[in-house]
């Protein structure tokens, strides 16, 4: 059996036996195999020695479940979010969130964060509406129409800053769609917003 495991998985599969074979008790071990056809799956094994009355084990009692879908959504979802990480990288004074169905943060980058001396473990979990509570509030609403699949662009106060939003629903309806619902974009458009207020006084 070893022989059909992915090269890369079988130490850890061979110290799962060893270890099920040293403790005689339940041993789960999740590991990749190759098939026939050359096609790669994704196992998980629960297994457990059969004992004789000397308590030598004399065969093993295993349970294999095909993970292949879970772990190919694992993969999408780390995928997904080290995409946006890099995307918020890449804003200048922005910051990118994820949020889930129950309006929930699980994902927070970018340097706009620290600019609010906020962490993303002070984010993620918090439910949108809490974390700027003033100006967050009125966007509960799009938040929700993210959920709907509308889009929302729009301009906020947050203390002496105006922060241009952008709220979009992340599923694409192609299938694709990972674990975040919607995706929150912000940027500082500050020194912006004041150049555009100069001009039309200007006028």
């Amino acid at each position: 059996f070893e022989t059909v495991i992915h090269p890369a998985d079988r130490e850890r599969a061979r110290r799962a036996t060893e270890k099920m074979l040293e403790t005689r008790e339940l041993v789960t071990a999740e590991y990749r195999v190759r098939t026939e056809a050359g096609e790669t799956l994704w196992l998980r094994s629960r297994a457990t020695p059969r004992c004789d009355e000397d308590g030598t084990p004399v065969d093993v009692l295993a349970v294999v479940t095909d993970i292949t879908d879970r772990k190919e959504k694992e993969r999408a979802v780390s995928e997904s979010r080290r995409q946006y990480r890099t995307l918020a990288r890449n804003i200048p004074n922005g910051a990118v969130l994820t949020f889930d169905d129950d309006l929930r943060y699980e994902l927070a980058a970018g340097e706009l964060l620290s600019a609010f001396g906020v962490e993303e473990s002070d984010v993620v979990g918090a439910a949108v509406g809490t974390l700027a509570a003033d100006a967050e509030h009125e966007l509960v609403p799009r938040f929700e129409a993210a959920l709907r699949g509308e889009r929302t662009d729009r301009r906020v106060t947050l203390g002496d800053r105006t922060i241009r939003v952008h709220i979009v629903p992340t599923d694409t309806g192609d299938g694709d769609s990972t674990d975040a619902a919607g995706l929150l974009l912000a940027q500082d458009v500050t020194d912006e917003a004041r150049r555009e207020r100069e001009l039309f006084e200007e006028r």
